[in-house]
């Protein structure tokens, strides 16, 4: 019943390609390859703004990258924030000896380099705003301070 299904048919030849010695590229590294070709032309004619929100849903194949899809989409300032919204977590996280949160920041930094949808997906934000508060929670009862001032800082080192 399943064997004559479309995903089964599809992916038939990678499943029993899996282990074996033969290739199975199906053609789709070729596809992703012509998308970040794409993307970094769009990026060269426009680095600072960028080419609009999502103008990437336009393009036919997604690139498969978060840090490609932001700098497309929203140019070097939306690539930027992105990477400070993660810095920023991890630091703060970090600061509040929070390991899940740290686990959970660097999950997604290897996530953003093959996936393009990480934004979009609401569990992401949910997850990443209640590990914040969570990670406030613990440095409280741990007795840390949740904001770290630059004063803080320089007596540290």
């Amino acid at each position: 019943l399943i064997e004559h299904t479309e995903m089964f048919t599809k992916y038939k030849t990678r499943f029993a390609n899996f282990g074996s010695s033969s290739s199975v590229d199906d053609g789709s590294a070729e596809h992703r390859l012509a998308a970040v070709e794409e993307a970094i032309n769009l990026i060269s004619k426009s680095p600072i703004w960028g080419s609009g929100t999502a103008h990437t849903r336009t393009m036919i194949e997604a690139q498969h990258n978060m840090l490609l899809m932001q700098w497309v989409n929203n140019g070097i300032f939306g690539l930027m924030s992105y990477l400070l919204l993660l810095f920023c977590s991890l630091r703060a996280f970090y600061v509040r000896h929070y390991h899940p949160g740290q686990m959970f920041v660097a999950a997604v930094l290897v996530g953003t380099f093959f996936s393009h949808n990480i934004l979009d997906q609401r569990p992401f934000l949910i997850i990443l705003g209640m590990m914040w508060t969570l990670s406030l929670y613990q440095s409280e009862s741990l007795g840390i301070s949740g904001i770290v001032s630059q004063g803080q800082l320089r007596n540290s080192r």
